[in-house]
């Protein structure tokens, strides 16, 4: 936690150091490009760096971290953590690398507040710093013991055993360790980081999950080609050159969106590209014969066919107590940390969804559309698909036990394990 002096000083500065967050890491990824090229090059995510979005990840992490320290001091926003400590574990980050971003960081800083910056502020914003990064190395430190490797040493090569066209922008590739060792373990929902080497000597990673079970000799992910302005670079890379017989390099398999164990029932809730990690849920579901109770929940951009890999495009009727949603967006796009919304014009596939057993208004209305074999309307299904309803959750709604986390990709509401992908793509 933060020291007794520090607290008021961080109180007091946050809403400058909040307001100026967007100008400061700015700055601070110029100072740190300019002095490592090499970052740059092969290890940050070119697109987000001319989209402005890696500055608004870091600004955003930041400021939630510090609110979280001020509001509870004693406690850490572990889901915030988690997940930023699997994506640099994906990476190879490093704890020496740390010492670079504080340089840079409290460079930017200064330049920014200017005579703002006194010697009590610096020193209570390096606390924040250092509570923080502390957190996040001893984190990939145990991720990079589970996973069996040295810090930062988690690539390995790979041979693409077979290359499958989904869709027009969609391919899966199946993978094996191209010297012959078994594939690593893996939780359902876990992604591994891809890296290539561009035309331009630069070698980008970007993160895929895996999209089938573990268990098998061989992985499997599907990429969808990112388009618009900038393209993304790794996936046309891999559409217009990657082919059976080639090798990639790949990282050992992270991620904190992962099946929840035991036998509770399971509402997935996905949208486009998004569906690949429950995909790999749902075919660990059907090898391991579970019996758990399964809503799958999935809106699309576009009508089928979808961007699922046609093997597991049969996975979830084969799970024994599975129900399955799915609609096409033709309007607004969806609200981040909710499941997308459906126009009214959507069209649902499979059986219609279950009703929310009176636990909210609109319970009646579902009931009777389900009854009578009519599609339901869309306005009942965004808030109804589950025994979950949209309203706020009752304060006894959570298991016992599980503290309410809304950064989490998962949560326990009304006796069902929620588990969320969302994508935009």
């Amino acid at each position: 936690m933060l020291s007794e002096q520090a607290v008021p000083v961080v109180r007091a500065t946050l809403p400058a150091v909040g307001g100026a967050l967007d100008e400061i890491t700015e700055r601070f990824y110029g100072r740190l490009f300019a002095a490592h090229p090499e970052l740059l090059r092969d290890l940050f995510n070119r697109g987000n760096q001319a989209s402005g979005e890696q500055r608004k990840a870091l600004a955003g992490s930041i400021a939630a971290f510090a609110v979280a320290l001020l509001d509870h001091p004693d406690s850490r926003p572990d889901a915030v953590l988690s997940r930023i400590a699997h994506k640099h574990a994906s990476l190879g980050v490093t704890s020496e690398q740390y010492k670079t971003v504080h340089e840079h960081l409290f460079a930017a800083i200064v330049e920014v507040l200017g005579d703002a910056v006194t010697p009590e502020v610096a020193q209570a914003w390096d606390e924040v710093y250092w509570l923080m990064a502390n957190a996040l190395i001893a984190v990939e430190a145990r991720l990079y013991q589970e996973a069996g490797v040295a810090e930062g040493q988690v690539w390995r090569a790979v041979e693409i055993a077979e290359r499958r066209e989904e869709t027009a922008d969609t391919v899966s590739f199946v993978l094996r360790p191209a010297d012959g060792s078994p594939t690593a373990p893996f939780r359902p929902g876990q992604y591994v980081s891809v890296r290539v080497a561009l035309p331009d000597g630069a070698r980008q990673i970007r993160q895929y999950s895996l999209s089938a079970a573990p268990g098998h000799p061989q992985w499997r992910i599907t990429v969808k080609r990112v388009d618009g302005d900038p393209a993304g670079e790794v996936s046309s890379w891999l559409h217009a050159h990657a082919a059976a017989g080639d090798t990639v390099e790949v990282s050992a398999p992270f991620g904190d969106l992962v099946l929840p164990e035991g036998e509770s029932p399971l509402l997935l809730v996905s949208a486009g590209i998004g569906s690949t990690p429950m995909l790999s849920m749902l075919d660990h579901l059907v090898a391991t014969g579970s019996t758990r109770p399964v809503v799958v929940a999935h809106a699309d951009r576009s009508p089928p066919p979808t961007r699922t890999p046609r093997s597991c495009g049969a996975s979830w009727p084969r799970c024994r107590r599975a129900r399955c949603t799915s609609g096409t967006r033709s309007r607004a796009s969806p609200v981040p940390g909710r499941a997308a919304r459906t126009s009214r014009s959507s069209s649902f596939r499979r059986a219609p969804p279950p009703t929310c057993a009176g636990r909210c208004p609109s319970c009646a209305r579902c009931a009777a559309t389900s009854s009578a074999g009519a599609p339901p309307r869309p306005t009942s299904t965004t808030r109804c698909s589950a025994p979950i309803c949209g309203s706020a959750p009752r304060a006894d709604a959570a298991s016992p036990g599980l503290p309410f986390d809304p950064q989490a990709p998962w949560r326990y509401r009304h006796g069902y394990w929620i588990v969320r992908s969302i994508s935009t793509s």
